[in-house]
């Protein structure tokens, strides 16, 4: 902040304090927020040119912390169109906010790819539903955790 601040003095931008600027950045919040979604909006997933139809995507999340924390006090999770070259969905959550493939809304032919992180069956659930049973569908692919299903075969029996 302090640097931000002093390039805006030196560049007759404005001339305010590191932590005048760092209240005015906690007050533009929604304002910021609606600006990010505004531009995502406009971003439309675009087909994977190997797969007519298709659209390849990649969700993850990082934590950040304040300076001192001990621990993670926001998450950034995003959702990334490997065929337009951009994110189509971001989204900031507080630390409780845990990573869920269904964070970002799935589109007809869509891939999904994601980390052990985004295993939990129910969300898994939620990211298929909300897309829909359309004729494409949505397809993901996750990396999982020993425990994160109970297989079945199709009659319902468990997979030994």
């Amino acid at each position: 902040m302090r640097q931000t601040a002093a390039w805006a003095h030196l560049s007759g931008v404005a001339d305010l304090t590191d932590a005048s600027l760092s209240d005015r950045l906690h007050q533009s919040c929604d304002f910021l927020a609606a600006i990010v979604a505004k531009l995502l909006a406009a971003r439309t997933p675009s087909p994977c040119p190997r797969w007519p139809g298709r659209s390849v995507r990649v969700s993850d999340g990082s934590c950040v912390s304040k300076p001192g924390s001990r621990g993670t006090d926001w998450r950034v999770h995003g959702v990334y169109d490997l065929g337009a070259g951009g994110f189509s969905h971001l989204e900031l959550t507080d630390k409780h906010g845990g990573e869920a493939l269904d964070r970002g809304a799935g589109v007809e032919g869509e891939i999904r790819i994601a980390d052990r992180g985004y295993s939990a069956a129910k969300a898994l659930r939620r990211f298929v539903a909300g897309v829909g049973e359309q004729a494409k569908g949505a397809d993901y692919i996750v990396r999982l955790r020993w425990s994160s299903f109970r297989l079945r075969k199709l009659c319902g029996a468990k997979f030994i």
